[in-house]
């Protein structure tokens, strides 16, 4: 049998195998279950600064029923770093801006009831509150930072006297009230930004006001207007409190995880959903304990793309940290991606970020090399010789079956790296 190797390039290389991994994939992900140190929280908030690699998490309300104005960080383990800055609350949000290198801190209610419009940055070492004029006081809003516009996006939200379904954006010094008509006004809904080949941010569910019925319509923010994506065939029941990231590791989902339902609020879910302009309600041999009011971040450079931190069952509080994907096998040949028990020129390689001896080599290989799990190399058979040699080298790889044998980290790694898009596919890193 002749072997053919199609070498696709950019965004529509991402699309292709998006359509054929689900498929074809040998090896099923899971979710992991990686730490239980964290500070126990339920709506508290987290955001991964993509600079310095870390998780940071702020407010929420603990064991005490008070509401904590503590900050924490998460690399390899969890440190309190701060407790001074913006006063404990809950209803709050928080985005990393990439363009700043901050995370943004807007709103929440405090312990006393009261709605808060306060705009705040952490830039890992101080908060600092900004004197700017924005949306007016709320809680129980969402937002998310968008990278294609290099803004955050926030809708909705509710005080003691309204309930909002307007949309702002934040632009590093300014809000500025999009004037757009959108979703129908909410509370307790998710969002998150969702890039690769859409580049827009997504919201599911909430809750029409606190004691209004729940929802489950999908709807993303292209940049300039609202649009409703129609409900498929299976979506996830409504719910609010519920916990939603863009998984940049796994086929570039969107996950879902938990939540409760409006019309029996003593109803906690523990589903998972993954979502591509569709949605697909997974199922998993471990899962997290079902849950609401949790964290959820994308961390890619930390080696685990989707971290669900904290939240509550209603009963307890949580202070554990699940990873989303987590491939466990050992049972297979390494690279043997069809099954058959032999690594040959047969196997095929999933979301290589870099192949070896398809032209000129890209300026920079790596990007943003994280402190654990870095970005991997493993063999593998690309020119189809049935063996595999110093010739067959794959870069980025995100999952090639049974690769625990192989598994190395990069060794070393530009401080200014940045992985050019446009020539995935292509390069001979050593210019053989």
């Amino acid at each position: 049998m002749k072997k053919v190797i199609v070498v696709l390039t950019g965004a529509l290389s991402l699309i292709f195998l998006h359509s054929v991994i689900a498929m074809a994939n040998p090896v099923a992900p899971e979710w992991g279950l990686i730490d239980t140190t964290a500070p126990p929280r339920f709506e508290h908030k987290c955001a991964y600064d993509l600079h310095r690699e870390v998780i940071v998490l702020f407010g929420g309300q603990d064991y005490t029923d008070f509401l904590p104005n503590d900050t924490w960080e998460f690399s390899e383990t969890w440190n309190m770093v701060s407790t001074s800055g913006p006063s404990g609350r809950t209803g709050h949000d928080m985005c990393y801006d990439t363009a700043a290198h901050v995370t943004i801190l807007f709103g929440g209610r405090d312990i006393y009831g009261n709605y808060l419009n306060d705009t705040w940055t952490w830039n890992g070492a101080n908060w600092t509150q900004l004197a700017v004029a924005g949306p007016s006081p709320r809680a129980f809003f969402v937002m998310a930072y968008d990278r294609c516009t290099r803004k955050a996006v926030l809708f909705g939200g509710a005080n003691s006297d309204s309930l909002f379904g307007d949309t702002w954006e934040w632009d590093g010094s300014q809000w500025t009230l999009m004037a757009v008509t959108g979703p129908p006004a909410r509370v307790y809904a998710a969002m998150a930004y969702k890039e690769w080949d859409v580049g827009k941010c997504f919201i599911f569910g909430g809750r029409a006001g606190f004691s209004g019925p729940s929802l489950n319509d999908t709807w993303y923010w292209d940049g300039g207007s609202w649009n409703q994506i129609p409900a498929g065939n299976i979506n996830p029941s409504p719910r609010y409190g519920h916990s939603m990231a863009w998984d940049q590791m796994w086929e570039g989902f969107m996950i879902l995880f938990g939540g409760q339902s409006g019309t029996n609020p003593d109803t906690i879910f523990g589903d998972t959903w993954l979502f591509w302009f569709d949605w697909v309600n997974g199922s998993y041999d471990v899962e997290p304990p079902a849950r609401t009011m949790a964290a959820m971040v994308s961390c890619v450079n930390m080696g685990r793309s989707t971290l669900l931190i904290g939240g509550t069952d209603g009963t307890q509080i949580f202070n554990d940290m699940w990873a989303y994907p987590v491939f466990a096998s050992n049972s297979y040949v390494p690279g043997d991606a069809n099954g058959d028990g032999q690594f040959n020129g047969l196997d095929i390689v999933y979301l290589v970020g870099y192949f070896k001896g398809f032209g000129a080599p890209p300026p920079f290989v790596y990007h943003d090399c994280p402190t654990w799990g870095q970005q991997l190399y493993a063999a593998a058979d690309l020119n189809g010789s049935c063996t595999v040699n110093g010739i067959d080298v794959t870069y980025g790889v995100a999952y090639l079956k049974g690769l625990q044998p192989s598994i190395r980290y990069c060794q070393y790694c530009p401080p200014t790296a940045a992985m050019d898009h446009s020539t995935f596919g292509k390069g001979d890193i050593d210019d053989e």
